[in-house]
């Protein structure tokens, strides 16, 4: 019965939670663009060295971007199991995970690589290029639309944006 009760009580908290996004979406959209992690640009000498490594977000799409192509360094949250990779996208709206599955083309400015979601059903081809020292440009080549839950419906995200690289 207790075990019952902790599970009940747990959902609830759950769906309260839930609710509390539905409800004012724009409130936690504030409170990821004013957060520290968020405000900071990374201009540290690792930034200009490796410039496929770091974490970069797109705050009015509310996804990150976690990468390193030129290592295997990644935990990717929820896929552990499979150990490190070379990064993955994620967000709290985003429909799943996406992660690394294999780099096509890496040079000083542009890396074409492929995107699988954590289920392995759908796959994508994206063009990252460099812009600027803490931005990069996110270019959907070929495949599956990353999609985030809208209400109670998936939308699409842009086939292009921008990532903002920020510090650790």
């Amino acid at each position: 019965m207790k075990q019952i009760t902790a599970i009940c009580i747990t959902c609830l908290f759950a769906s309260a939670c839930w609710l509390s996004v539905l409800s004012n979406p724009q409130a936690i959209s504030t409170q990821l663009a004013n957060s520290p992690l968020i405000a900071q640009q990374d201009t540290s000498a690792e930034c200009c060295s490796e410039p496929f490594k770091g974490l970069f977000m797109a705050t009015d799409l509310r996804i990150r971007l976690r990468l390193d192509l030129y290592n295997e360094s990644v935990e990717v949250p929820g896929l552990e199991v499979f150990g490190p990779m070379n990064g993955y996208i994620s967000g709290n709206d985003l429909y799943c995970t996406w992660y690394v599955s294999s780099i096509k083309k890496v040079d000083e400015n542009k890396a074409i690589i492929h995107f699988s979601n954590e289920l392995g059903s759908e796959t994508q081809a994206v063009e990252l290029t460099i812009k600027a020292d803490s931005l990069v440009q996110f270019k959907q080549i070929d495949g599956s639309v990353l999609k985030k839950v809208v209400g109670k419906k998936l939308a699409k995200l842009p086939s292009e944006f921008t990532f903002k690289r920020v510090k650790k």
